[in-house]
């Protein structure tokens, strides 16, 4: 009953408070609410598992990821850029030779060295610029401080004798590539074409082992 009778004389005293007053109460009430209700930036993963990926209008369904380091390389002055091929496939474990009828998309990544020291993860997240072999080979002062894919290739159905029905690699276009260690995962948004006019475009989102790098 006490309780109750607190309760009617707030209610009571709110009637005569200073129109002002009640206004800066219900803004601190309102400000409250929205911050209750906006997720922190902490509390989101990075990306969500997707899988949305086309070939010429194909949708292709990948099962897993992996990634291999060759380590520090020379492009167009010594030590520019650190190599590492990342994998998709259709299999769940990257069969050899594949399963018939199974895909795969190569990503061999150039990424800008920074000099970071292992076990930290050398390559960077964000935009890779597809090219060509002229580019690579003729042009490659233009790659001095870009991180690049070369050669991007698609390995579509894979026959029993272990050759490929449809091949081809990346003429131009971007790949954006998201590297999260803390999460096991790595995410691929595609947006190329190879040079007779096959379009890869869509985004994947796998588990991948990252083995003993660390962020």
């Amino acid at each position: 009953m006490i309780g109750e009778k607190e309760d009617w004389l707030r209610c009571i005293e709110m009637l005569f408070l200073p129109q002002e007053k009640i206004k800066n109460l219900l803004y601190c009430f309102l400000i409250l609410n929205i911050i209750a209700c906006t997720p922190q930036i902490d509390d989101l993963p990075p990306f969500q598992l997707a899988n949305d990926l086309t070939v010429d209008g194909q949708r292709l369904v990948f099962q897993s990821a992996r990634f291999s380091l060759t380590g520090a390389i020379e492009v167009n002055e010594e030590n520019s850029h650190v190599f590492g091929v990342l994998e998709l496939s259709t299999d769940e474990d990257f069969s050899s030779p594949p399963n018939s009828g199974g895909s795969i998309i190569r990503y061999p990544l150039y990424s800008v060295n920074n000099e970071i020291s292992l076990p930290a993860f050398p390559m960077e997240s964000g935009r890779y610029t597809v090219i060509n072999e002229t580019d690579f080979e003729v042009n490659n002062s233009v790659l001095q401080g870009e991180n690049f894919v070369f050669p991007a290739e698609v390995f579509l159905s894979s026959n029993i004798d272990g050759t490929w029905a449809i091949s081809f690699s990346g003429e131009s276009g971007t790949v954006q590539v998201q590297f999260d260690i803390q999460a096991g995962l790595v995410q691929v948004s595609n947006s190329w074409r190879s040079a007779e006019g096959q379009h890869v475009n869509g985004t994947v989102a796998l588990p991948l082992n990252y083995g003993t790098f660390r962020p």
